[in-house]
């Protein structure tokens, strides 16, 4: 219905050949601007623009990769909105895996004398505010381009330990090494303690401020429906990352010809961060 209607209302002034309007003054909410029609002198449908900035305010919630989030946003103009928010995405949900460990040293330290497995969870933990601004090229159409900054904490929490790869047992360090210890592993150029069977690690993607592009489909401001439905797909751009263990940074090994004993380059060269997102927008004002 409301489509009939507005299919009317830009149909009518065509068919008038551009005569003055003499009906009463008329609004056409789109949620990103509002367009008014006036009798007023000799204007036409199309000379007349009331452009509403920041007065509309939406409500939003929705859910993506980069976590459950809200957003308040407001208008620009009829062709940009803003949208500030935050997303978080708690440790709750794992990828596991399991690695092998090449180590010699742990080889000649565990009961048994074999090369143990590591028993990994990979856990994302998100935290962010954003800033984000829609340019919708076309202002009869939902498609917008979206660019901004997510500003917080990108990591990948690793939490694991070693074991007997034939017996599926926790590994235990032999009767004669209790004293020399579990050996430091080497991950990704890093030396990473192993502190009674466990290795535990945090991956930092990124500095604290993300640039990120993307295209959306929707308005972030409902018109008089109070309610809309939109959508983003894009990418965090976070190109370096770091190692932490216990709040700490761990330093690349200096020792060129050092090896390896954990491979986790599958899990460390996230150089952009996918962003898929379905969100529900409320009109507040």
């Amino acid at each position: 219905m409301k489509k009939i209607i507005f299919n009317l209302l830009l149909l009518c002034p065509l068919l008038a050949l551009n005569m003055p309007l003499i009906a009463q003054r008329a609004v056409v909410s789109r949620g990103n601007y509002v367009r008014s029609i006036s009798s007023q002198g000799n204007n036409t449908w199309f000379d007349r623009y009331d452009k509403k900035s920041i007065d509309q305010i939406g409500l939003a919630f929705g859910i993506s990769t980069m976590g459950v989030g809200l957003e308040a946003v407001t208008s620009i103009n009829y062709k940009v909105d803003l949208r500030l928010g935050i997303t978080y995405m708690p440790p709750a949900i794992g990828l596991n895996k399991s690695l092998d460990v090449k180590d010699q040293v742990l080889k000649d330290r565990v009961a048994g004398n074999y090369n143990p497995e590591y028993r990994v969870s990979f856990k994302p933990n998100l935290f962010h505010g954003h800033v984000m601004f829609d340019y919708y090229p076309s202002e009869n159409k939902t498609l917008h381009l979206t660019a901004g900054l997510f500003v917080g904490k990108s990591e990948l929490q690793a939490r694991g330990y070693l074991v007997n790869p034939s017996t599926n047992k926790p590994a235990q360090l032999a009767s004669n090494a209790p004293d020399r210890g579990w050996p430091n592993l080497i991950a990704d150029g890093r030396s990473l303690s192993v502190k009674n069977g466990r290795l535990e690690a945090d991956i930092r993607y990124g500095a604290i401020v993300k640039p990120y592009i993307g295209i959306g489909f929707g308005r972030a401001i409902p018109g008089n429906s109070g309610l809309t439905v939109n959508c983003d797909l894009g990418v965090v751009v976070q190109p370096s990352h770091s190692i932490y263990q216990d709040g700490n940074k761990i330093e690349e090994v200096n020792q060129q010809d050092v090896k390896d004993a954990i491979d986790i380059s599958s899990y460390k060269g996230f150089g952009v961060w996918p962003m898929v997102r379905l969100q529900f927008a409320f009109r507040a004002r």
